[in-house]
């Protein structure tokens, strides 16, 4: 017998009310946010975020949302640097989630590089994003991300204004 037939109360009723109960729970979650009000340097962003993050030393303006709550993180970044340190500093991240991944769940973690276009920038990223993220103003660039669609690092690279937006969900 279901908790539906034996309380004789509708299903939907009880998915109703489960689905309240979920959002009322995550609702008490604690959201921490750390976020730069104006650009900053690479140095204070890295004090600030303390850990090992995909801004090279040479990055100027730059911005930073970090949000979330227990094990629930988004990370959103973007900065100006010469077009050799965004290369490099991409293939150390690269390496360092690849390795992460491996660790974690044993699995391994493809990055794709493709052409920029709407569908490499899912919804539920775009509808969480800061004002400031904006890698679909880009005209002249890339894209490399996880081949997680639900998950991982992702890079939007302008070539011609050097400038990188980054996502992760953690």
């Amino acid at each position: 017998m279901s908790i539906s037939q034996y309380f004789n109360i509708d299903k939907k009723l009880v998915i109703g009310l489960m689905f309240a109960c979920h959002s009322l729970l995550a609702g008490c979650q604690e959201v921490e946010t750390k976020e730069s009000s104006v650009p900053v340097s690479a140095a204070e962003a890295k004090n600030v975020l303390q850990g090992t993050m995909p801004i090279p030393d040479s990055a100027s303006d730059v911005r930073y949302r970090l949000s979330g709550s227990t094990q629930d993180w988004d990370l959103f970044i973007s900065y100006h640097a010469p077009h050799k340190d965004i290369e490099q500093i991409i293939n150390q991240e690269l390496k360092r989630l690849i390795n992460r991944e491996l660790r974690i769940s044993g699995a391994s973690l493809q990055f794709d590089k493709q052409p920029l276009s709407s569908s490499t920038l899912p919804s539920s990223i775009e509808f969480r994003a800061p004002k400031w993220w904006k890698p679909l103003s880009i005209k002249n660039g890339y894209y490399i991300g996880s081949s997680n669609p639900d998950s991982g690092a992702r890079f939007w690279i302008d070539q011609k204004e050097e400038i990188v937006y980054f996502y992760d969900h953690f």
